[in-house]
């Protein structure tokens, strides 16, 4: 952690996600514990399960960062979902989708590519919602 700097985010959400790869990637050596050591803590209210813009743009930031970190590093991973689930939950209030839709073009992607991702997330939200009515059938 201090060769590397190693710290949590600063970030409204997802704070986490950043110091995890990153000690993941820079350990030495890594062991197991059977123990449980982290724990997560839900209420009402609370940024994990209040959806904001900036609570959006935070996961976008951060896992759009993980991505460029990991390929940087030779890692070959699938762009993430996260802005497309988040223009997911926007769907229906064309300004702030379109607010997301600016948002993401600042990490280099162009906007037909963004769109794509997002209707490819669509198509499976549907799916989804299509086995879940099939299950109470």
């Amino acid at each position: 952690m201090e060769e590397n700097n190693i710290r949590f985010q600063e970030t409204v959400r997802h704070n986490d996600v950043a110091f995890s790869y990153l000690i993941g990637y820079y350990a030495k050596e890594i062991k197991v514990d059977k123990r449980a050591i982290y724990c997560v803590t839900t209420r009402q209210g609370s940024t994990s399960t209040n959806v904001t813009m900036e609570a959006l743009k935070a996961g976008i930031y951060v896992y759009v960062t993980r991505y460029q970190f990991l390929i940087s590093k030779g890692v070959m991973m699938d762009f993430p979902d996260t802005f497309a689930r988040a223009m997911y939950r926007f769907r229906k209030d064309k300004e702030q989708f379109q607010e997301l839709l600016d948002y993401t073009k600042i990490f280099g992607l162009d906007e037909r590519t963004i769109m794509r991702r997002y209707n490819m997330y669509k198509i499976r939200e549907s799916l989804r919602w299509v086995k879940h009515f099939l299950k109470k059938m």
